[in-house]
This record gives C-alpha cells, sequence and structure tokens, in this order.
C-alpha cells in the first residue's frame, strides 16, 4: 500500500500543578522560652494547611497521539482505477465510519466503495470525511507510458485494411497513425524519436523509418534487400534485424540507417538454424535472439563485440519472442511449455521462469516497459476468425491481464517508446 497524508493530531490534556503558598506561619515562642498550648495548635494547624497547600493534585496522563492517513492501492497514472483506505495510527479504519471528496472532479471520480478512477493527469486532492474530523491527501497522477504497435486501418463498411504503425497510451488516448500507403507496415521499433518498420510496399519485406510524430516515411538507405524483424539499440545508433543468408533467415547488426550490416552468427551453431526476434540489451552490447540450432526455438545471448553466443533456454520447449528487460536482468518469451502458448519472464542470474499471463492464454510478442510491466498480444478464436488485443501484466503480479483499449483491427507487435 502506498501512503501518503496529511495527519490530525487528538488534544493532549496537561495536568497543572496547585500553587503554592508565598509564607510561612510564625510564632513567638522563643520570644516567650516555651511552647503554650495554644501556640502549638496554632502552630500544627498552620503547618497542615501549608503542606495540604504543596501537595499537587494527581497527573492526567496524555492521550496517544491519533495520527490519521490514506493509503492507495494502485498505479496513481491516468485511466488507473486505485482503493482508498484510511489508516489510523497503521490500522485500516472501517469503510462504513468514512465518505469521500474531492476538489479535483475534473481528474478523479470517486466510485464508492472507496474506490477512485483517474481521469486526468496533474494533481489530485481527496478527503476522507470521519466522525472524529477529516484527513486530506493530495497525489499527482502520471501519463501512463505510450507504445507503437501495428494494426489493420478501419476499411469503408467496417472492413480491415493494410495494417499500420500506431503510437498510443496504454490508457487508449493519443491514439496516433504514423504510416499510411496500400501495403502493410508492421513490426515497428523506436529510438530516439524514430520508428523503423517493415514495409511491403516494395512487394517484399524492407526497412522503413519514420518520425515519432508521424512525417514522411523513407527507406533505410543501407540496406537494399529484404529485411524484417528490426530492432533499435537504446541509444537509436544501432540496428539488429532478420534478413536471408543462402535461403535461411539470419541476425544482422548494423547501424541504425541499414549501413555496415554484418552477420555476428556466421560462426555460430547448426548452418541449417533459423534464427529469428533480436532484441537489444538496455547496455546496448548485446542482442537476444531465436535459434533452432538445439532443434526446437530456443532464446540465446550474443555479445555484439566478440559475436560470442550462449544459451538462455535449452530447447526442450519451443520458445520464441524473446524482450530483453530494461534493467538487464529478465528475458521475458512466449513458449509452449505449459501446453499453450503463454508468456514467461527468465531471471537470467538464476534461471529461473516463471509464468506472467493468465492460462489458457494464446500469447506472444511480450515486450518491456520502463516501469517493469510487459506488453503482450493475446489472440482468442471467434465464430468469426481470430482475434487480437494487446494486453499489459505486471511480473509481481503473475496471471493478470489488463486490456489496452485499442479500435477493433488486431493490434500486435507493441514495442516501448524509448
Amino acid at each position: 500500500m502506498r501512503q501518503v497524508s496529511t495527519e490530525m493530531a487528538s488534544p493532549k490534556y496537561l495536568a497543572e500543578a496547585g500553587a503554592r503558598p508565598s509564607g510561612a506561619f510564625r510564632h513567638d515562642a522563643a520570644a516567650q522560652g516555651r511552647w503554650s498550648v495554644g501556640a502549638i495548635w496554632a502552630a500544627l494547624a498552620a503547618l497542615a494547611i501549608t503542606l495540604g497547600a504543596c501537595e499537587s493534585p494527581p497527573a492526567l496522563a496524555p492521550t496517544t497521539q491519533s495520527r490519521l492517513t490514506i493509503a492507495t492501492q494502485g498505479r496513481l497514472e491516468r485511466g488507473a482505477t486505485v482503493q482508498l483506505q484510511v489508516m489510523r495510527n497503521g490500522t485500516p479504519v472501517s469503510t462504513g465510519d468514512i465518505s469521500w471528496t474531492t476538489t479535483s472532479a475534473d481528474r478523479v471520480r470517486l466510485v464508492k466503495p472507496d474506490t477512485a478512477v483517474l481521469i486526468d493527469t496533474g494533481d489530485v486532492t481527496i478527503t476522507a470525511h470521519l466522525g472524529v474530523g477529516n484527513t486530506t491527501v493530495t497525489v499527482h497522477v502520471a501519463a501512463p507510458p505510450a507504445i507503437v504497435f501495428a494494426m489493420h486501418d478501419a476499411g469503408s463498411g467496417g472492413a480491415l485494411g493494410d495494417y499500420d504503425v500506431y503510437r498510443v497510451s496504454l490508457d487508449g488516448l493519443g491514439l496516433t497513425q504514423l504510416t499510411s500507403g496500400a501495403a502493410d507496415n508492421v513490426e515497428p521499433t523506436a529510438s530516439n524519436g524514430v520508428v523503423v518498420f517493415t514495409s511491403y510496399r516494395d512487394g517484399y519485406p524492407a526497412l522503413y523509418r519514420v518520425s515519432l510524430s508521424g512525417g514522411t516515411e523513407s527507406r533505410l538507405p543501407g540496406l537494399s534487400g529484404s529485411a524484417f524483424q528490426p530492432s533499435l539499440s537504446p541509444d537509436g545508433s544501432h540496428l539488429a534485424f532478420i534478413a536471408p543468408d543462402s535461403g535461411l533467415d539470419k541476425l544482422w547488426i548494423a547501424a541504425s540507417d541499414g549501413s555496415n550490416a554484418v552477420r555476428p552468427t556466421a560462426s555460430f551453431g547448426s548452418p541449417s538454424a533459423e534464427e529469428a526476434s533480436p532484441s537489444w540489451a538496455p547496455s546496448g552490447d548485446s542482442v537476444v535472439f531465436v535459434s533452432t540450432t538445439l532443434g526446437n526455438a530456443a532464446i540465446f545471448g550474443l555479445a555484439t563485440s566478440t559475436d560470442a553466443a550462449w544459451s538462455l533456454t535449452d530447447g526442450g520447449f519451443t520458445d520464441v519472442d524473446p524482450a530483453w528487460s530494461l534493467d538487464g536482468r529478465s528475458v521475458a518469451f512466449a513458449s509452449a511449455r505449459d501446453g499453450d502458448l503463454g508468456i514467461f519472464v527468465l531471471t537470467i542470474a538464476t534461471g529461473q521462469v516463471v509464468r506472467v499471463s493468465p492460462q489458457p492464454s494464446n500469447a506472444g510478442q511480450p515486450c518491456w516497459l520502463s516501469d517493469g510491466r510487459i506488453v503482450y498480444t493475446e489472440e482468442s478464436s471467434t465464430p468469426s476468425g481470430i482475434i487480437a488485443q494487446l494486453n499489459w501484466a505486471d511480473p509481481s503480479q503473475p496471471g493478470v491481464a489488463h486490456v489496452i483499449p485499442t479500435p477493433a483491427g488486431n493490434p500486435e507487435n507493441a514495442q516501448p517508446i524509448r
């Protein structure tokens, strides 16, 4: 639970001590040389009064300070739904004793019981009203991450047209078409304000680029033949892609414009193996890719400076579509190891593999966002055919999928914007 709030302190009760007398009794026994009975009684009475006045009344113990806070559970981003909980000294307060208001109705919608839907970015102020008083919290609502992906254009009469590349935020806002033309444009990758994608406008797969804000589309000048499945390095300076070599699909590395392309796996594995789906490490010095050199499709890593390759999965299952996490510690991939096709995460240091997508699923093409979430494509069979949607999942909450709102155009091939 994220905890952010102001506090409300209950009053303290502080005891006040009684006043001391300003003088003391006198007697003249010394002058008389002896105590008279009357003098003795007078002295004792005065002493009793003095002692009684010097005693303070019993002090009241201070009450425990009551600290009220508002905790939120959920992502503080536009489009998210969060749970609200008032805590008193760390203990939840019964929801039946609370009502909620906001001064930010344009940015948040309060839904009972104790639920808020964040509808816009900016600061949001929410107040909890209790019988003993109120407590208020102000939180900042951020814009969700954005992705690029490919999707069918909507044709006339609802028919689906060619694939084009789009940009959208995870809450479905800001949908922008980046490519056009009378041929499919798919497999986008984005870095440093540039999107590289595979286009079939020339009658075969070739790599093109366009600004992240849209505009003129142009073919990469350094490549003249077939190429597809591009992956830009995090700094946008290099490009990994797949292209044929002697009739087999192989991994290539080039400058971002496609120039100076080399085949780093020329001496790796079986000469008859196919290679696919490169993805860069966040350090920009390695890639992961798929190879069939072990028989089944398996995941491999490759250091681009030495061309040294190593296996990350052993070929015992069909493992495809690898994507290196942005912290460099994990690789997400699609696998049939559970019988269906699901999304899994491999922790590189330990070799542990954990399923992320719900089961059953028909999921593939995972990619990592900067905040650690994974976006992937989910396909479903319907009476009218196969339909696709984009989901995101949090690896810390495996088995829970969140749909990314898009038009009904079978979106696929999502990639983060770096």
